[in-house]
């Protein structure tokens, strides 16, 4: 009577072996997705935090920016004073764009991934996000005085932007919005769209 075969032969542990190494290789595939995944939604969450921050800025401003007796005093406004007539015949494009301005103590075109200001002064925090703004005065009302019109809304655009390789922009402040626009293989974007209206008083 035979005796039962014990142990395994040369070629079973190495057949057990190259199944393990198919097996872990396709772990490690997957959680490199998974941490490209998680840093894009994170780079993501950002962008929309920074262009929600600058939307409520410009509605805050809005409210310095009533034009009593249909004078303008849109260069009270902190932000808005930046924007020019909207013009549907030719609507803004890419030579519109600004960088958003940097006011000290209140406002900063870069950004770090938490969504705060980075600062001109600031050379310990990186900034990976860059904003930039369009905006154009539109809506025409009638003054109730002289029968003029006057604009009484801001359309505004923000676009944020970020490095695709999550590297600090430090190109923010030294390029061109138009020359970034033309570079989308290099840098993300979010886009956010929204309208000021004018803190009316009595005209």
């Amino acid at each position: 009577m035979k005796r039962a075969r014990r142990g395994y032969t040369v070629i079973e542990v190495m057949m057990a072996l190259a199944i393990l190494a198919v097996g872990a290789t396709g772990v490690l595939a997957l959680q490199k997705v998974a941490l490209i995944g998680n840093s894009n939604a994170r780079i993501g969450d950002g962008a929309r935090q920074v262009a929600s921050t600058w939307a409520e800025r410009l509605k805050a401003d809005a409210l310095q920016w009533n034009d009593p007796l249909g004078i303008s005093d849109i260069g009270e406004t902190r932000w808005l004073v930046g924007s020019g007539t909207y013009d549907p015949v030719n609507p803004p494009g890419p030579a519109q764009w600004i960088l958003a301005p940097e006011v000290p103590g209140w406002s900063s075109p870069v950004a770090d991934i938490h969504g705060a200001d980075v600062t001109v002064a600031d050379t310990t925090t990186n900034g990976v996000f860059c904003t930039h703004l369009q905006m154009a005065r539109a809506v025409q009302k009638p003054l109730s005085l002289v029968g003029a019109t006057h604009p009484i809304a801001v359309r505004a655009l923000v676009r944020v932007i970020w490095r695709r390789d999550l590297a600090p922009i430090t190109e923010c402040r030294t390029t061109a919005p138009a020359s970034i626009e033309e570079n989308d293989a290099r840098y993300g974007f979010y886009y956010l769209s929204t309208v000021v209206g004018q803190e009316e008083a009595s005209n």
